[in-house]
């Protein structure tokens, strides 16, 4: 019994203790304080002392580092024969001399990767003084000839603004809405075809879903709808260049061929042929 009394009277003393440690912590001196330690340390965040200090500690550490040996010494470009110089340093968004740290190699290549010429960019960094760019440039294909004006385009479909279009002058000549997309599994096709491709003077894409192409000056071909196969193409151009080995399709062929239905194709009358 004594036991448990000395028990209970323990328990009471400590809850007693516990009660006046709270109510020192919550008391008006220390909330006051602790109000005035927040309002503190809020103005001095607010007032950019401490973004500031940080600042200044970045840049110390950066001009120590840079001393040291950590800033930029070598640029290495490897694959670049077509990307103009000057579109491509402004593009790097960094120079020799700046801090090596510094830079974002993932926005550097993004920002390459975004002139005409460039297909894919890696962009690494070598400690403790060299940057590697390394590029692969697109190959163009054809000219495209959108609203009187000339651009290049890859095999993707890519479009490549270019200063020197007559570089370029060898290349097939497309135009029309859609060309650009669609010139790549025509020309492959036509590689079977080499007598006839050589003939073609330019290709014009109609409605974005077939070509109509002009063959030596000014023969137009109407060609079938291409759209998710190219086996009407095929066939087509199997008949166009059977007419050119045979001789009857001529450099003063003139009019128009329609090969767009296969059962009803139709010649101008000069031909005096059909097309099997």
């Amino acid at each position: 019994m004594a036991a448990r009394k000395r028990s209970n009277s323990s328990s009471l003393l400590k809850k007693r203790s516990r009660d006046r440690k709270l109510q020192a912590l919550f008391s008006k001196p220390v909330l006051a304080g602790s109000v005035c330690l927040i309002i503190i340390f809020s103005g001095i965040y607010l007032s950019g002392i401490i973004s500031e200090l940080y600042l200044k500690i970045s840049q110390s550490t950066a001009q120590m580092t840079k001393k040291i040996g950590f800033q930029i010494k070598t640029i290495h470009i490897i694959g670049r024969t077509k990307t103009p110089l000057a579109i491509l340093q402004k593009a790097m968004i960094f120079q020799k001399g700046d801090h090596i740290f510094n830079q974002d190699m993932h926005l550097a290549k993004d920002r390459i990767e975004q002139i005409d010429w460039v297909k894919s960019a890696i962009v690494t960094r070598t400690f403790p003084d060299t940057l590697t760019i390394i590029l692969e440039e697109r190959t163009p294909i054809a000219l495209w000839k959108q609203h009187k004006k000339y651009y290049l385009v890859d095999a993707n479909g890519a479009v490549i603004k270019s200063n020197q279009i007559e570089l370029y002058a060898n290349l097939p000549l497309v135009s029309g809405d859609g060309a650009a997309q669609h010139i790549d599994k025509t020309l492959e096709v036509l590689k079977k075809f080499p007598e006839l491709k050589k003939r073609i003077n330019s290709m014009i894409r109609i409605r974005n879903r077939r070509w109509d192409i002009i063959l030596f000056k000014s023969l137009i071909v109407k060609l079938p709808e291409d759209i998710g196969t190219v086996t009407a193409l095929d066939v087509s151009f199997t008949q166009l260049e059977s007419l050119l080995k045979q001789k009857k399709l001529t450099d003063d062929s003139q009019g128009y061929i329609d090969l767009r239905i296969p059962e009803k194709i139709i010649v101008p009358k000069n031909f005096n042929t059909k097309i099997k």
